[in-house]
C-alpha cells in the first residue's frame, strides 16, 4: 500500500476538473500549491483537433518553461487518440531529474489521492512515469500508444531506462510519510529518519582505540545496523576494509586520538533508490554521532562514488597536524590574586 501525504484536491481543481471535461479538451496540467497543501488546477490546453498533435505538445512544453517549472514535477492529464463517445485518458506523471528529492517524494506520495479523486469521473487506461522534459513530445507519445497496443517486447535498452524509472519511483512512493518532513532539497535536514540497532549503538559507543573501523548499513527494515568492525593498523589498509562494492556505505573510521571520519561511499553501480536513501539521511546520522548520545568528534567528513577514490592520505596529513597541535607548548594562566 502507498503511502498518502494528506494533500487533498483543492475545490477549485474539481471544478476546473469538470470544465476540461465539457471543453473536449486535450490536456490538463496540475500541481500542488506552493504551501504543499492541496493539488490545484495549472492550466487547460484546448486543442484544435480530434487528437494529440505536435502543436499541443508544443504548447505544453512552452507553458512549462514560460512559468519557470519545467523542472518541477506536475500532473498531467492526457485524452487519448480516439473519437469515441466514451472517451479515455492517459495519467502522467511529469517527474524531471533535477527537481527537488522532497518533491518527487510529495508528488509520488499524493499521486494515489489525486487519481482517486478523477477516476470516478473519467475512464484512465494508463500511467506513466515521464522524468525527461523532452520526453514530452508527439513523437515521443506516439512511442508510448505503439507499446501499449503491441504485444512487441521492449528493447533492452528501453528495458533498462523503464527499470530505473521504477526504482525510483517505488522507492519515492512506499517512503513513510513522516519522512518528508526529514528531506529538504536534494539533502537531509540533519534528522536521522531510522534507528540504529543496539548492536550498532553498542558498537559506536565502544569505539574508543584509534584505529577502530565500523561500517554502517540501512536494512530493509529501516534500520541502521553493522555490517562490519575491523580495527585498522594503517591508513592503507582502509580500502580494503571498506570495501563494499554493490551498494552505499557509511564508514565511521576513528583515525586519530579523539578525531573520527565519517566516510560516505556510494558506488557507480548502485540502484537509484538506494542511493537516495542513503543520501538523504547521510547528515541526520552524522548529526547523531556528534549529538548528546555519543559525543564524537566528526571533524571529517568524506564522500566518494566507488571505495578506490578515496584518498587515505589526507588522514595521514590531519593526524599529523593534530599531533602538531598537541606537542605546542601549554602555559597555565596566571592565577588571579588571593582574596582576603
Amino acid at each position: 500500500m502507498s503511502a498518502q501525504s494528506g494533500i487533498t484536491a483543492s475545490p477549485q481543481l474539481l471544478a476546473k476538473f469538470h470544465q476540461f471535461l465539457e471543453q473536449d479538451a486535450k490536456c490538463f496540467v496540475i500541481k500542488i500549491d506552493d504551501t504543499l497543501t492541496q493539488i490545484t488546477p495549472f492550466e487547460i490546453i484546448s486543442g484544435i483537433a480530434s487528437h494529440l498533435t505536435h502543436e499541443d505538445f508544443e504548447t505544453l512544453q512552452s507553458l512549462l518553461q514560460h512559468s519557470g517549472i519545467e523542472n518541477e514535477p506536475a500532473y498531467i492529464i492526457l485524452q487519448n487518440d480516439n473519437s469515441a463517445a466514451d472517451k479515455s485518458y492517459t495519467f502522467v506523471s511529469y517527474v524531471p531529474d533535477y527537481a527537488t528529492v522532497r518533491l518527487k517524494m510529495i508528488y509520488a506520495s499524493t499521486k494515489s489521492t489525486l487519481l482517486k479523486e478523477l477516476s470516478a469521473s473519467i475512464k484512465l487506461t494508463s500511467s506513466i512515469f515521464i522524468t525527461d522534459f523532452d520526453e514530452l513530445s508527439l513523437a515521443n507519445w506516439k512511442t508510448i500508444v505503439k507499446h501499449e497496443r503491441s504485444e512487441t517486447p521492449l528493447s533492452e535498452q528501453e528495458q533498462s531506462l523503464q527499470k530505473i524509472k521504477n526504482d525510483e519511483l517505488s522507492y519515492l512512493i512506499s517512503n513513510k510519510p513522516q519522512k518528508l518532513a526529514d528531506v529538504s532539497s536534494g539533502s537531509s535536514s540533519g534528522v536521522l529518519s531510522f534507528q540504529l540497532t543496539p548492536e550498532a549503538q553498542q558498537e559506536i559507543a565502544g569505539t574508543s582505540a584509534v584505529g577502530s573501523l565500523i561500517n554502517l548499513g540501512i536494512t530493509s527494515n529501516e534500520t541502521v545496523k553493522v555490517t562490519s568492525v575491523a580495527t585498522v593498523a594503517g591508513h592503507s589498509d582502509l580500502l580494503s576494509e571498506i570495501n563494499f562494492p554493490e551498494q552505499p556505505q557509511y564508514s565511521l573510521y576513528h583515525y586519530a586520538q579523539d578525531r573520527y571520519a565519517f566516510i560516505y561511499s556510494c558506488p557507480s553501480g548502485s540502484k537509484v533508490k538506494l542511493r537516495m536513501l542513503y543520501a538523504s539521511n547521510k547528515l541526520g546520522l552524522i548529526n547523531t554521532l556528534k549529538g548528546p548520545t555519543f559525543g564524537l568528534n566528526v571533524d571529517k567528513e568524506v564522500e566518494v562514488g566507488d571505495i578506490s577514490e578515496l584518498e587515505v592520505s589526507e588522514f595521514e596529513l590531519s593526524e599529523q597536524k593534530s599531533d602538531a597541535n598537541s606537542n605546542r607548548l601549554k602555559f597555565n594562566k596566571p592565577k588571579g590574586p588571593r582574596r582576603k
